[in-house]
């Protein structure tokens, strides 16, 4: 990163995303992956790619029926930060790499429209703790994490991409 500020800023914001994303992926506390397993009996659709209506319907009527919503709202509160946070270092990171190619700057708008995706699929999940399931929400939750999930792998594939494409051309 140029810059001693925008340095320390990334430094920052890539620094609070590794701390939620361990908190959500390795610990079993409030607001993770894991409790939600163990009160729901069932890995959140949430962390599943495009999960299917029947998975989603089955995974919020096991945890109901377990008494785990209380889980899965507070990963839906966590999750609240973590879109918001991956967004932020995808989109850095590729703004960077991108800089000797102004045509290819628009990439840097992938990782927020997952993260967009990301809050609907988030929205879904809320609507569903709310008691309803109406059809259409199961399948916007489908969609929704379908679009965030590809729209994730593109970025940091392009990452990947632009980062090699640096290195061959010696560029900084």
């Amino acid at each position: 990163m140029s810059g001693t500020l925008t340095g320390r800023w990334f430094a920052a914001l890539l620094v609070g995303y590794l701390a939620v994303a361990d908190w959500l992926f390795t610990t079993s506390g409030w607001g993770s992956l894991s409790a939600v397993a163990a009160d729901c009996g069932a890995p959140a659709p949430d962390a599943r790619f495009a999960p299917s209506p029947e998975e989603t319907r089955a995974f919020i009527e096991g945890c109901r029926a377990r008494g785990g919503v209380a889980a899965y709202q507070h990963l839906q509160l966590v999750d609240l930060v973590y879109p918001l946070l991956l967004a932020a270092v995808l989109a850095s990171v590729l703004g960077w790499l991108t800089r000797p190619w102004p045509r290819a700057r628009w990439i840097v708008a992938l990782p927020v429209m997952a993260a967009a995706a990301d809050y609907v699929e988030n929205a879904g999940a809320w609507i569903l703790i709310s008691g309803a399931t109406p059809t259409w929400t199961l399948y916007a939750v489908q969609l929704a994490s379908l679009v965030k999930s590809v729209l994730t792998m593109v970025a940091v594939g392009a990452i990947v991409g632009f980062a090699l494409r640096r290195h061959t051309r010696g560029r900084p």
